[in-house]
Parts: structure tokens; sequence; C-alpha cells
């Protein structure tokens, strides 16, 4: 099995590029079992600040969505899984936001797309204004993918601190113990500002 991380740079508020390069890559045949991994927020771009709050934002985000969730279902390669993630939605009846979520999503051909977590720390100092945006995640996530089990968090979630109430990992931990899990690895998808 393979691992591809892939570090993209998205424009905030774009909608296209990262549904043509997801698209492009589950159509293209792979003899090796191939796990692609792409940052938090993918779909749309990090940070997207008031954005995520833009009724128009909101709808074709939303439309893009489906529409990558339909590419998906009706794509026939079968030995690549897709970890990217983007905003999922809440909404009430006029279609304006009760709760965001800052969500992973997975990917698989000939499935279509399924909320998998929410990401539970929310960073709220020096360039991060999270809290503002979303609402934290409260439960784990179990992945079986090719016969293995992997956990999945983002970005924050890996970093307990002392201004944080939970800690992720150590929620991860005593469920395995607890539930008797055999984890092989944990997946942590970021687009926390970086150097190479």
């Amino acid at each position: 099995m393979k691992i591809i991380l892939h570090q993209q740079d998205i424009t905030i508020g774009d909608l296209t590029t990262p549904g043509n390069i997801l698209k492009g890559l589950s159509k293209k045949n792979s003899s090796e079992k191939t796990i692609h991994l792409f940052p938090e927020i993918f779909l749309g771009g990090y940070p997207l600040q008031d954005l995520v709050l833009d009724k128009g934002f909101i709808t074709s985000y939303q439309e893009s969505l489906n529409d990558l969730d339909q590419s998906f279902k009706t794509s026939t390669e079968s030995n690549q899984v897709f970890i990217f993630g983007g905003p999922s939605y809440e909404l009430n009846e006029k279609g304006l936001p009760v709760k965001i979520f800052n969500t992973a999503y997975l990917a698989e051909p000939s499935k279509g797309i399924k909320d998998i977590y929410h990401k539970k720390l929310l960073p709220n100092y020096d360039i991060f204004d999270e809290q503002k945006y979303f609402t934290p995640g409260t439960k784990n996530s179990f992945l079986k993918i090719f016969g293995k089990t992997f956990a999945i968090i983002i970005c924050e979630d890996m970093w307990h601190s002392t201004q944080h109430q939970v800690d992720p990992v150590s929620e991860i931990h005593q469920q395995v113990i607890s539930d008797k899990i055999s984890l092989d690895g944990i997946f942590n998808i970021s687009a926390s500002p970086f150097a190479i």
C-alpha cells in the first residue's frame, strides 16, 4: 500500500481546482492500493474566514461537493481512496448556517464521498480564529482502508495544550484500549503555514 501526501496551494474560494484534482486522480487506474491525503479545507481553501458564512459560497460549495460525489460514484477505479478537508454545514430553512464543521471527507470510487470526522480543537490565537466560524466535533473516527485501521484527526487535534479542554489523541488511545481496536496509524490532515 502507498500513502501519498498532497501539499496544495489552493486559492481561497476556489471550488474548481480541488475538485478537478480529485476527479483527475480518481480516474487514473492504479494497480497499487493508494491512499491520497489532502489538507484540511482543501475544498475552498484555508483559511476561508468570513467567506465560509457567505450564502453564495455555501450554495456553490454544496453544488461542487455534490458534483464531486457523483463523479466518485461513477468512477470504476478501485485501488485508490482519498481523504481531504472541507467545511460541512447544518443549515436552517433559509439556507443559512446553524453549525459549520471543519470536516474530513473520505472519497472512494464507486461509493462517493462521506463526512468522516469533525475537527475537535479549534485554534483561536495568532493567525487562527476558527472558534468564530466552526463548531467543534465530539467523536473519534476509525476507518478500515485496504484491510488496515486508521484514525483521522485534523491539524490542531494533534497538539493538545492547556488551552484545550479535550485531548483528541488521548481519546483515540483510550478508545483503542477500551474497544480493543487494532490501530495501524493516525492520519492528520493540516493546512497550517508550513516550510519545506
